[in-house]
């Protein structure tokens, strides 16, 4: 039998791990809320990315609906996301691989999580369900525990949350928990990232143990002295961090064996 390419792999990976904990986390929902439509379940493990199934589960009595200009937003994002990938990229020489690879992930990122993703809470909310953006401005947190705990990535952040951060709360108090919540998220992206795509192995854990590192620091006497935590001088800490040391968790491996073989096959490279 001929192997899976790993582009496919991660796929079927990411796709099989999505839906356990779309499972586990609208049965925990479902425990304190027995009457909850069914096609509201199928709802939110089908047609939403979010893993916060008590806010989508529940009634919303004054539901927000979106402005129009959140609508123009979220579809900007797409449209640019896909003139990178579909345009510019094309026209990117092999040998510009660092613009290569961040004209990519730029491209897929306001394209997909950036875009896409929020024209879909946005259709939520309109249809009166709660559903928050999954990406929340992160790239505006003036603190790193602002941007890992409020604004990126909030589907894997609800689910750590509630089954891990929670949990060891009580026995480890803040700062154990929040420690073994970085470590875990380095772990978890080892499994969907380096795993499939068959290299890199132990980078992703690297990026969050320096994440947890900077948390760390930012909140320490010697990191309040420097403006960490608040206005421009946190916002760039935030972006300094989070932002250069990205090719570890999005690193050679990922990157040639994964997305540029997957958008060769789209036929966009």
């Amino acid at each position: 039998m001929t192997p899976l390419a790993p582009w496919v792999r991660l796929i079927v990976l990411d796709l099989t791990l999505f839906f356990i904990f779309k499972a586990i986390t609208a049965r925990r929902a479902l425990r304190q809320m027995p009457d909850v439509p069914a096609s509201r379940i199928a709802s939110y493990c089908f047609l939403w990315v979010g893993m916060n199934a008590r806010a989508f589960l529940s009634p919303v009595p004054h539901a927000h609906r979106p402005a129009l200009r959140d609508w123009i937003f979220a579809a900007l994002k797409v449209v640019v996301g896909l003139v990178l990938v579909g345009v510019v990229l094309r026209h990117v020489p092999r040998q510009w691989w660092v613009v290569r690879d961040w004209t990519a992930l730029l491209g897929l990122g306001l394209s997909v999580p950036f875009g896409l993703f929020h024209l879909m809470a946005l259709a939520w909310q309109a249809a009166g369900v709660h559903a928050r953006p999954i990406m929340d401005r992160p790239f505006w947190s003036v603190s790193l525990g602002e941007f890992w705990g409020r604004r990126w990535n909030l589907a894997v952040h609800d689910l750590m949350h509630d089954l891990t951060f929670r949990p060891l709360l009580r026995r480890l108090g803040m700062r154990g928990a929040v420690a073994v919540v970085f470590i875990l998220s380095g772990l978890f992206h080892e499994l969907v990232l380096s795993l499939p795509a068959g290299g890199g192995f132990g980078l992703p854990t690297l990026f969050f143990t320096l994440q947890l590192a900077g948390v760390a620091f930012e909140r320490t006497p010697t990191g309040r002295r420097l403006g960490l935590g608040r206005g421009w001088t946190g916002r760039v800490f935030v972006w300094v961090l989070t932002i250069t040391p990205a090719y570890a968790v999005f690193h050679r491996a990922v990157l040639d064996n994964v997305m540029f073989p997957w958008l060769e096959k789209l036929g966009v490279t």
